[in-house]
């Protein structure tokens, strides 16, 4: 599978929010990935975080699921607990999909959270 790394520009969140990830996955060529099995015995998709620059330092990484009716889109929810548990800054945002025993890295972006001052929570 090709190395193919996507710009995801930078999220911003507040500690508390829900909020939801969408990525879809496609080759090189543009065509999508079949994530549903069919054209590997087994995957499973991560949003993983870690520190800038230092890749190989992870601070959390995040189960995420194939969307309904999609081959190729995966979703990533973090929940109000989980936003709060994470570090106060920017992070690499990484999605990556694990097929068998291989970990591919299909894009990159920059997760900043900020402190939730007012304790409002989306």
């Amino acid at each position: 599978m090709p190395q193919i790394i996507t710009d995801l520009g930078e999220q911003v969140i507040a500690a508390g929010d829900n909020v939801s990830f969408e990525f879809e996955f496609f080759y090189e060529d543009g065509s999508p990935i079949d994530l549903t099995g069919g054209e590997f015995v087994t995957c499973q998709g991560y949003l993983v975080l870690s520190e800038i620059g230092v890749e190989s330092e992870n601070i959390a990484s995040f189960e995420m699921e194939l969307k309904d009716n999609s081959i190729n889109t995966m979703t990533c929810t973090l929940s109000s607990e989980d936003t709060i548990s994470l570090p106060t800054r920017s992070m690499t945002m990484k999605p990556v999909i694990q097929v068998e025993d291989d970990y591919y890295k299909k894009a990159r972006g920059i997760l900043t959270v900020l402190a939730d001052t007012n304790e409002v929570t989306v």
